[in-house]
């Protein structure tokens, strides 16, 4: 059985819409104090073609929190899909810090979805 930290039904999923003009580092959520940010799903999607990556900022946690690279040659469109699951969080930040997205290589668009909870 989880414990309430790590699954708050009652929390509310934030949508944020990634919409960048040049690669780099995008904040998604500001910090709030005794708050943390966890990222439940995402569609994201690189502008350019070749190979490209991007990572969750922040002392992150979770399931799959290094860079993840994109290529033409293995990913279908570039297009990149983490299911919406609040009980399964891709990663989290830590406690009273900002959730970010750094990317490289090339800009990307798509939506994240996260959960801002008490930590």
């Amino acid at each position: 059985m989880p414990k309430t930290s790590d699954y708050n039904t009652a929390a509310a999923v934030n949508r944020f819409g990634l919409n960048q003009t040049v690669s780099g580092t995008t904040i998604i959520a500001a910090a709030e104090l005794g708050f943390r940010h966890k990222v439940v799903g995402f569609m994201l999607s690189p502008h350019g073609s070749g190979t490209r990556t991007f990572v969750f900022q922040g002392s992150i946690t979770g399931n799959l929190h290094g860079p993840v690279t994109v290529s033409s040659a293995n990913q279908q469109n570039g297009l990149v899909i983490w299911q919406p699951l609040e009980r399964y969080p891709f990663c989290r930040t830590g406690m009273n810090e900002a959730l970010q997205i750094t990317t490289t290589g090339d800009h990307f668009g798509g939506q994240i979805l996260f959960l801002t909870e008490p930590a």
